[in-house]
Parts: structure tokens; C-alpha cells; sequence
């Protein structure tokens, strides 16, 4: 479960970092390749980023590309996340128990 789940994460990121190449690779020196920004975007989930900075080359695309990426990477794979860590506790306790 958990590799597949990975699996899935990295792909995720990697789509939001090809698309945030796009809009901000010209003028935003995190986006200017593939690397840069799959990092940029690892480091946005664990909460450092630069919120205004997109949003001063591309007020639409800014907000939408980061209420997207934080709704899709952090709320939804995070709790898939949590699903799958309390799936293992279940196991492991009923195991104990019995």
C-alpha cells in the first residue's frame, strides 16, 4: 500500500511541477527546470514556499495552481496517507489482541 501510495505522490508532484514550469519557469528561478521544481513543490507540502512571489507573475494562474496543488497533494494524499497508516494499526492491534 504504501509504495503504491508513493508512487502516486511522485506523480502528482511531477505533474504540478511540469505545469508550474509553465507558468512561472521564466520568471521564477525555482521553476526553471524539472528538478528545481519538483523540490519546490516537495518543500511546499512540508510548508515553505512562496506564495507571493507566484502571484506576482501570474495573479490567476498563482492562486489556482497553489489552492489545486495544496488541495490535491496536501488535503487528499495526506489523509490517503493517514488511511493507510491507520489500515496498519487495525492490523496490528487485532493481531495483539487475539
Amino acid at each position: 500500500d504504501l509504495s503504491s501510495f508513493t508512487m502516486i505522490l511522485m506523480e502528482m508532484i511531477l505533474g504540478f511541477a511540469i505545469a508550474g514550469m509553465n507558468i512561472f519557469g521564466q520568471e521564477f528561478v525555482v521553476f526553471v527546470n524539472a528538478p528545481n521544481s519538483f523540490l519546490e513543490l516537495f518543500m511546499t507540502v512540508l510548508g515553505e514556499f512562496d506564495l507571493d512571489r507566484m502571484l506576482s507573475i501570474n495573479y490567476i494562474f498563482g492562486y489556482f495552481f497553489f489552492g489545486f496543488y495544496q488541495f490535491f497533494v496536501f488535503l487528499v494524499m495526506v489523509n490517503i496517507f493517514l488511511a493507510i497508516l491507520n489500515d496498519a494499526y487495525t492490523v496490528i492491534h487485532e493481531n495483539e489482541v487475539r
